[in-house]
């Protein structure tokens, strides 16, 4: 891609809100014609956030993580582009572009090339496309494309979308509702519990705004209406405002020049809720500004001169703030920290105005950052301080665990938690002769060497690649500590996932009519064709307890299910019928589905797998103790014992997985391996690459040590846990270049990748950045 040029700050405005918050306007660009939509996403993968604008030229503006923007042209078309978003739409690890076209009528593709675009016309047949919107609507784990029509013929419009069947081939359009006129705005997101996609919009010309249940088969019905008197709306967006876990609805009606939002009760019932008028509103979102844990609001409009924030001060009440510097037209607006200093900036586009613009959110008072919240005793925090004031800042005084006493004057500490506990973190600093402090509590969570993993979001879960798992045709053994909360997020039938690798899933069932009650369940996809599954005893899994499970498979015909070391199979609805269906090529989830639809709700722990049929005596053996990782049959071993970061470890150097939103528990407490292991101090090892962010290569350096030099090795991963590079360390080697490549020499694109050094039974990974 060509950076045609950089664009750094324009001019400056400061003003001081009562929110003890401090905005600088950063005016990106004055002359940019049609601003009609601006978004925000890290394209490049790099770690910050950039830019997308519609308008006569559709631009990408790229950040460099300080908030200065390098503009690139990415579609020139003279025909309104009204809407713009990106997504990975063919799942080759860089975003996409979508474009909907208002006076064209079209709805435009750009498929990212890593050195450029290529275009595609999705769709030619709607009448003025407006919104945007890039959602999984099916399930399916590709990114599909929603989009509202804006006819102004007094046609009714239409709201549609399209399936994406992975490798940037989509359906036709499927149309969801054609009830609306001038379909302004649309977004797709999960408004009751059923865990569906669901999809809201609005119509100006009726004033209605409603919703369409998904019924997992995406058929939406005749939608349901939230409100039919929200006068010329012209906007809906979807945010959890009231912070209560659903997703409520913030709408802006321009000539109605209203600004509203709708709580919503968990199940799709909304709550109207009128902010103050707003002349010609555009735009309303929320984010929080000050740092206070809830949701402030931010709104545009072409009516103000200004864009506002409005600060929560709790019972739903809103106090008005106008934002520092001239700003008309406002259309649509985007929060996100644009300068990775730990607090929420906002970015507005202006139409007649021909404004970009971000206001730099300089919020004072005592703040700080820790590189890890967790880890196992005795565990090393690393602080960093994020202090603003006015009054530069003198001194700091850290008290690490809030008993009232000082442990540091340093601005950027590290402090050593020798013991297992949750730590209440205090900042004093000076500003002038002003003390301000901050308190964070029970913000450091410190275990006893024993960790584990809490799954309670819906897409939660730890993927293992399928390129180093094993495929798993023949004989079997799968086992797990857990601690279930609920028994899934099926309201009638739980089925929360604890391992899923297509033709093998293990999960939990209450009330389904083909198992008992309250028990666990494996389903096997064999190479004939069919199904089988088998289930424990009702009222065999409790909840709110530690409970080991265990299932075994001989390859035949035969099933076992374990539960605390007890063979407990009660029922088999299907039976077995030899080899499972081929699985190379698939990935292992724990914690979830493919497709991030059947969370486990609570903790798992010591996952393990063999490759053979287990016998009763050796599930009991080794279900209380931890393994070496070399034992005779044993595949995979995630022993969750990390504490911290992103990555669970194979203990087997098979395939260590990437954590996706699952957080870092108190695990079970096993015993410690019957035999005396080596063990190498971590610091000799020295790992470390330079230069870091790198472009076009960086040099991976290590210090082994003698007794571990043999069959070392260096792998290169992305963030979705696939090997990408893997270099072996030959005698005295001390550092190996990567290039940026893949094993078949191909160039990567550009983001945040793992290198993991392994030697012996060490294994230390890091994470480093690639720019393009």
């Amino acid at each position: 891609m060509k950076t045609i040029i950089t664009t750094f700050l324009l001019a400056i405005f400061v003003s001081i809100l009562a929110m003890d918050n401090e905005f600088i306007m950063h005016e990106i660009c004055t002359d940019y014609n049609e601003g009609m939509e601006i978004f925000s996403i890290d394209f490049d993968n790099d770690g910050d956030f950039d830019l997308l604008t519609a308008g006569t030229d559709c631009m990408l503006w790229l950040n460099d993580g300080a908030g200065n923007f390098s503009e690139e042209i990415v579609y020139t078309n003279p025909s309104w582009p009204r809407s713009i978003r990106a997504a990975d739409l063919d799942d080759d690890d860089d975003n996409d572009i979508v474009i909907a076209a208002l006076a064209s009528n079209q709805v435009v593709l750009l498929e990212n090339t890593g050195t450029g675009f290529n275009l595609t016309i999705l769709d030619g047949s709607l009448i003025m496309p407006h919104t945007i919107d890039l959602k999984d609507l099916d399930g399916d784990e590709d990114i599909d494309i929603l989009c509202s029509e804006f006819d102004t013929s007094n046609a009714l419009s239409e709201v549609v979308w399209w399936r994406n069947d992975g490798n940037f081939d989509f359906s036709d359009k499927i149309i969801i509702s054609e009830i609306f006129q001038q379909s302004t705005y649309v977004f797709a997101d999960y408004i009751d519990s059923d865990d569906h996609m669901d999809v809201v919009a609005c119509g100006e010309l009726l004033n209605d705004i409603m919703w369409w249940q998904n019924d997992g088969n995406q058929n939406f019905g005749d939608g349901i209406v939230i409100d039919l008197n929200f006068n010329r709306v012209h906007t809906v967006v979807g945010n959890d405002l009231d912070q209560d876990g659903d997703v409520d609805i913030l709408g802006a009606a321009c000539m109605g020049g209203l600004l509203a939002w709708w709580e919503n009760d968990g199940e799709g019932g909304f709550t109207r809720n009128d902010i103050d008028p707003f002349g010609g509103a555009l735009w309303m979102d929320c984010a929080d500004f000050d740092n206070d844990g809830d949701n402030d609001l931010f709104a545009v409009g072409q009516g103000p001169d200004a864009a506002y924030i409005y600060e929560n001060m709790g019972d739903e009440v809103f106090e008005e703030y106008p934002l520092p510097g001239l700003f008309e037209d406002g259309f649509s607006a985007t929060a996100q920290d644009f300068d990775n200093d730990g607090d929420m900036d906002l970015a507005a586009i202006g139409r007649s105005s021909h404004q970009i613009c971000w206001w730099e959110n300089k919020f004072y008072g005592a703040n700080f950052t820790v590189e890890h919240v967790t880890g196992n005793s005795p565990f090393a925090a690393s602080f960093t301080d994020l202090s603003n004031s006015i009054e530069p800042i003198t001194a700091w005084f850290w008290d690490f665990d809030n008993d009232g006493s000082f442990d540091s004057f340093e601005q950027n500490p590290t402090w050593t938690y020798e013991e297992p506990g949750i730590y209440s973190i205090f900042l004093e600093v000076q500003a002038g002769e002003e003390m301000i402090s901050f308190l964070k509590e029970d913000y450091i969570q410190v275990f006893n060497g024993h960790t584990a993993l809490e799954f309670n979001e819906q897409e939660n879960h730890i993927l293992c690649s399928a390129e180093s798992s094993i495929n798993i045709t023949n004989a079997f053994t799968i086992e797990a500590w857990i601690y279930p909360y609920t028994y899934g997020p099926d309201t009638n039938f739980g089925l929360g996932r604890i391992f899923d690798k297509a033709a093998v899933s293990i999960f939990l069932s209450n009330g389904f009519p083909l198992y008992p009650d309250h028990c666990l369940v494996m389903q096997m996809d064999h190479a004939d064709g069919t199904t089988s599954s088998s289930a424990t005893q009702e009222n065999s899994i409790l909840l709110n307890e530690w409970t080991h499970i265990a299932v075994s498979y001989d390859g035949i015909d035969q099933v076992r299910m374990f539960v605390n070391g007890d063979e407990i199979m009660s029922n088999q609805p299907t039976a077995p019928t030899g080899i499972l269906e081929i699985n190379a090529d698939e990935d292992i989830y724990l914690g979830n589905l493919s497709n991030l639809n059947k969370a486990f709700e609570g903790i798992i722990d010591e996952v393990r797998m063999w490759n053979y049929f287990m016998e009763q005596n050796e599930v009991q053996e080794n279900m209380n103790k931890y393994l070496h990782g070399w034992e005779s049959g044993l595949l995979h071993y995630w022993q969750f014992n990390e504490a911290n970061g992103d990555i669970v470890f194979d203990a087997t150097s098979n395939n260590d997985g990437t954590i996706f939103g699952a957080s870092w528990f108190q695990g079970i407490e096993l015993d410690p391996v019957e035999t005396e292991q080596i063990t190498i101090d971590p610091i000799n090892i020295d790992l470390k690459c330079y230069p870091n962010p790198f472009n076009p290569s960086t040099t991976i350096s290590f210090t082994l040590n003698a007794e571990i030099t043999d069959n070392a090795e260096i792998s290169i991963y992305n963030l979705k846990g696939q090997k990408i590079r893997q270099f072996k360390i030959l005698n005295d080697q001390l550092s190996i270049t990567w290039n940026g490549t893949d094993n078949n020499d191909k160039p990567v694109s550009s983001g945040i990748y793992l290198y993991k050094l392994k030697a012996g039974e060490f294994q230390q990974t890091k994470k480093m950045l690639l720019l393009k």
